[in-house]
């Protein structure tokens, strides 16, 4: 008989739990930099100026996205604050790829 032990699912759920919170921790750490790049890369797509250093008129099909291109933008300050986050999810990605791993 191979019974799982009584531990087993306990491990599942520690691991399933370290896994959502490095998913949670990943998207709040790196929003700030795929706001700056989303921005970055719709005001290159369309000709337009985007710099922090005021809202510039944006008109793509009739609609003025700098506002919009401008608040993106400024989530790069974000970057600051979230860098410790941005290096806690590498580490925890790293840890869950080790767990992985050694269970194979």
């Amino acid at each position: 008989m191979n019974d799982p032990s009584p531990a087993e699912p306990r491990r599942r759920r520690v691991n399933r739990g370290l896994f959502w919170a490095a998913v949670a921790v990943t998207i709040i750490g790196w929003a700030p930099l795929l706001c700056v790049l989303a921005a970055s890369s719709f005001a290159n797509a369309y000709g337009c100026e985007l710099n922090e250093g005021d809202i510039h008129p944006c008109v793509v099909a009739g609609h003025d996205f700098g506002p919009l291109l401008y608040d993106l933008g400024m989530m790069g300050w974000l970057m600051i604050l979230g860098a410790p986050l941005m290096l806690l999810s590498l580490a925890m990605w790293i840890v869950i790829l080790i767990l992985a791993l050694r269970r194979q």
